[in-house]
């Protein structure tokens, strides 16, 4: 019992490879060998213990099948031992082990889970979708500032080729003056146009990294109230299927011959 108080994994699986007597074991710790690893709401003892074949619907000397001691856990604990029992045994004999119980365990797991039981899925799904787009707004703007500097990047590079260009010299024979002064007179209005639009691409470049920043100011929150939800949604629908599992099946009426 030590071992199982302690929660020794290796020393628990050790003990198992052993006969156990669950009527000595009973009457030494008033439990029985799965309502104690039960108890202590630890998953892998209670794959150990389930391995080791001992009777799913024996009682401890509270009255208490595993079952029952399953579901007086929190809901996520609750949910993951449940799985364990009915991949394990017959979920309908198991159940019918809470005859008397049974409303009274339902009881118990909804007071344990109370704060999961009004939750409406469809708006935590749109609380979620929202989150979701100032995230994927964060990531566009971030996207359009390393864009901007991309091209203004470019567009320098094509200045500064321009400006480290020589001159060009004029003749003063003929037709040729004219020609090399026209492509001076180019070259400069390509310089101008690329000034400017540098000028244009700095104040985008301004304007994109303070919508950056402003949306990055609660990145982080957002991403935590993200995680919470998802969690809560998780927790949710376990429940519900604890509470499906839990719940007696109603018979379905066969249909009337007429």
């Amino acid at each position: 019992m030590d071992t199982i108080q302690e929660e020794n994994i290796s020393e628990f699986a050790k003990l198992t490879q052993r006969p156990i007597d669950e009527g000595i074991f009973l009457e030494l710790f008033q439990e029985t060998p799965l309502t104690a690893v039960i108890n202590k709401a630890n998953v892998i003892l209670t794959q150990l213990a389930l391995r080791t074949g001992f009777n799913l619907r024996k009682k401890n000397m509270h009255g208490e099948t595993p079952l029952l001691c399953a579901v007086k856990k929190r809901p996520t604990t609750a949910y993951a031992l449940l799985e364990l029992l009915f991949q394990a045994g017959n979920r309908q004999e198991l159940l019918s082990d809470l005859t008397s119980d049974n409303q009274n365990a339902l009881n118990i797991f909804d007071l344990y889970s109370e704060p999961y039981r009004e939750i409406d899925l469809a708006e935590l799904e749109k609380s979620m979708s929202a989150i979701k787009n100032k995230i994927s707004n964060l990531e566009q703007a971030e996207s359009n500032y390393h864009d901007l500097w991309a091209q203004r990047i470019n567009q320098q590079r094509v200045l500064d080729d321009l400006l480290c260009e020589p001159k060009h010299e004029f003749s003063i024979f003929g037709n040729s003056n004219l020609k090399q002064e026209g492509k001076e007179e180019e070259k400069q209005a390509t310089i101008q146009e690329l000034r400017a639009a540098i000028s244009d691409f700095n104040t985008k470049i301004r304007l994109a990294e303070r919508r950056f920043r402003t949306l990055n100011i609660h990145h982080a929150r957002d991403l935590g109230e993200l995680k919470r939800l998802q969690d809560l949604e998780s927790s949710s629908q376990r429940i519900n299927q604890i509470r499906d599992m839990l719940s007696p099946k109603m018979p379905q009426e066969a249909p009337l011959d007429i």
